[in-house]
């Protein structure tokens, strides 16, 4: 099994990731920090990257879904707020207001969110790969070009040894051949 630097199994430290994205977006780019900083584990540092692409865009549903319930509550509450000056409509407001859809969709994503998230903590517990179709793509092309960029570098750096190895070998023969020739 897998371990980090911290002598912590790759897969609990995973499985932590996607625990503190569901709980704490946070504690979740805290995390992630750590993670990334401190693991050598690449399969930890993906399962940490996914976790927060995930926590946020689950984060990004619900907090403009919740914007737009509030929005929607405030307009009728206004609305029905000046015609109560003329006639009595809190029976009306009442029931528009349960009309509120938004709220329902933001609790609802809240749940798929917890569902996706829950089978991602057992997955990883089970030192399983996680494949996400679309945040997995996405991860694994950012954390492919470090490691191209890396092997580019070092190649450049072997190229210019072996030159500088080269010419130091012709100046060499070149001294030899001038101290025979005297």
């Amino acid at each position: 099994m897998e371990k980090t630097k911290w002598g912590i199994s790759a897969a609990l430290v995973s499985m932590l990731c996607y625990f503190t994205g569901f709980m704490n977006f946070t504690a979740c780019i805290i995390l992630f920090v750590a993670v990334m900083v401190w693991s050598e584990s690449n399969s930890a540092k993906i399962n940490a990257a996914q976790a927060v692409v995930l926590s946020v865009f689950f984060t990004l549903i619900t907090t403009v879904c919740n914007w737009l319930s509030q929005t929607y509550v405030g307009l009728v509450n206004e609305t029905f707020g000046i015609l109560s000056t003329w006639w009595d409509f809190n029976a009306v407001r009442e029931w528009i207001l349960r009309v509120d859809f938004m709220d329902g969709i933001a609790n609802f994503v809240r749940f798929i969110e917890f569902i996706v998230m829950f089978v991602l903590v057992i997955m990883s517990l089970k030192n399983k790969e996680i494949k996400l179709p679309v945040v997995s793509k996405l991860v694994k092309k950012h954390f492919a070009e470090e490691e191209t960029t890396s092997v580019q570098d070092d190649t450049v750096e072997k190229k210019t040894v072996k030159k500088t190895t080269r010419s130091t070998s012709k100046k060499t023969t070149k001294v030899a051949d001038e101290s025979k020739t005297e």
